[in-house]
């Protein structure tokens, strides 16, 4: 199931109270591992427990559908999935193609109402050019080649890597997080919305070496997987969970226990990438 966190950070310098500055952050397949919400007990987010601990979590914010398009609709329009009709990846389900022009996104909300707006990366899934005063989408990162647990679609698409570098700068989410800084750094003549969306830990697993090292590979901790979990689940999300990434029609939980080891290699993968995007 797909997971999207956002965080919203707030600051206010010179620019009145009612208009603060604002720092959008999202993170793509993001879920509940890191250290301040406790999913998994080896995440290594010291960066998101700091910024937790200085604002406020909502724990009980749930993303409005288990794939990143729908959310990503629903979150930057502000409609739900079913009233929309956003619910997948194909361009049926692109907003341009379903919502009236006047549906305004959320950016472009702030710029009519005279903020400085500046975005990168992965914030909409699909493009929306309007609303921004300087966007870029991605810069090409130093990552490696990657090794999936089979040599063909399905299976090929659960890949992992390690890149061979130790400056997180080298990386494509490194260099989109580099140019949010420094548009936070600019003297800004009016207050900003900056918005820096992070690929990572969206497949693939790939991060620096350095944050594969946090985790022993002999002592990953498997999470839990109760046999009828899915036992509250929908007709719908049995057939979206027992297709490997939602797609194909192999039992993904399955395909990946038929290949040894390869369970802890996935979870310790997911974990470095979370370290590597904190």
């Amino acid at each position: 199931m797909k997971w999207l966190v956002f965080s919203l950070a707030l600051s206010i310098n010179a620019f009145a109270a009612d208009k603060p500055n604002v720092l959008f952050i999202a993170i793509d397949d993001l879920n509940d591992w890191t250290g301040f919400s406790g999913g998994h007990p080896q995440a290594q987010t010291p960066h998101m427990d700091a910024l937790a601990n200085q604002g406020t979590v909502f724990t009980h914010a749930y993303c409005s559908a288990p794939a990143c398009g729908p959310s990503r609709t629903s979150l930057m329009y502000g409609i739900y999935p079913h009233k929309s009709g956003s619910y997948g990846h194909h361009a049926t389900y692109d907003p341009k193609n379903l919502l009236p022009r006047d549906r305004l996104p959320l950016n472009l909300s702030f710029q009519q109402n005279g903020y400085y707006t500046a975005g990168c990366g992965k914030i909409f899934h699909y493009a929306e050019k309007r609303g921004w005063d300087d966007y870029v989408s991605r810069f090409q990162g130093k990552e490696t080649t990657l090794v999936g647990l089979g040599p063909k679609r399905p299976l090929s698409d659960w890949k992992t890597g390690m890149v061979d570098t130790e400056s997180d700068s080298d990386t494509s989410d490194g260099k989109l997080t580099d140019w949010a800084i420094k548009q936070l750094q600019k003297e800004h003549k009016k207050p900003f919305f900056i918005a820096l969306g992070l690929r990572k830990p969206h497949l693939p697993w790939v991060a620096p070496k350095k944050y594969f090292d946090l985790y022993d590979p002999a002592q990953i901790r498997l999470p839990a997987a109760p046999h009828d979990d899915l036992k509250d689940v929908p007709a719908a999300g049995k057939a979206f969970a027992h297709n490997i990434l939602g797609f194909f029609k192999i039992d993904d939980h399955k395909a990946i226990l038929a290949h040894e080891g390869a369970w802890q290699k996935l979870v310790h993968a997911y974990l470095a990438t979370t370290s590597f995007t904190d």
